[in-house]
């Protein structure tokens, strides 16, 4: 079983089925490996709700392998487009020697999730609230991938993690009313 599917697996096992696997579309895209894709389904638990995963964001050789999901309200293809941009951003820190992308990371990406969103960060988060932690441990051959989430947040927001840390954010989104599946929301902060 290639490292690919053992994430298909998992990411099978944790959703139930999966809707189809896909790659980000265009020119930047086109050296990517091979392997990379972003495996698209809907949790039987909650069937209103699409998740978007990545799937070889990290080699299967890598000493800390990590993956990462959206959720949103319907399928979009933009989010496969988001999620390419930040493998290879991943991709170019680790192929350099510099840590790569991880637990309580924010990212600027500096276009909206979706169109009309203020949305144009994102940070990287254990899988909390309705998920569970069953998702985020993916226990292979290849060792362990780590799946985090990675929830769209407002500039105000990743500045707040960035000035007092990401629990300072965390505690934010707690006290809510945060809606993670809908990237039209307004800042916390």
């Amino acid at each position: 079983m290639t490292y690919r599917d053992a994430l298909l697996a998992h990411y099978t096992r944790w959703l139930g089925r999966l809707e189809g696997v896909v790659r980000p579309e265009g020119e930047r895209f086109k050296d990517m490996r091979p392997e990379f894709g972003v495996a698209v389904g809907r949790e039987k638990r909650f069937p209103h709700r699409y998740f978007h995963l990545t799937c070889c964001m990290s080699k299967e050789d890598d000493a800390k392998k990590v993956e990462m999901f959206v959720v949103s309200a319907k399928r979009e293809g933009r989010l496969a487009q988001i999620l390419g941009d930040l493998v290879d951003y991943h991709r170019e820190r680790v192929s350099q020697g510099q840590v790569g992308l991880g637990l309580g990371h924010t990212i600027n990406m500096g276009i909206p999730w979706l169109p009309g969103s203020r949305c144009t960060c994102g940070y990287l988060s254990h899988v909390y609230f309705d998920y569970g932690g069953d998702l985020e441990k993916c226990d292979t051959e290849y060792g362990v991938t780590r799946i985090l989430w990675l929830l769209p947040i407002t500039p105000e927001e990743r500045k707040l993690a960035l000035d007092q840390g990401y629990q300072a954010l965390e505690a934010l989104f707690e006290k809510g009313p945060f809606d993670y599946t809908n990237p039209l929301r307004d800042s916390l902060v």
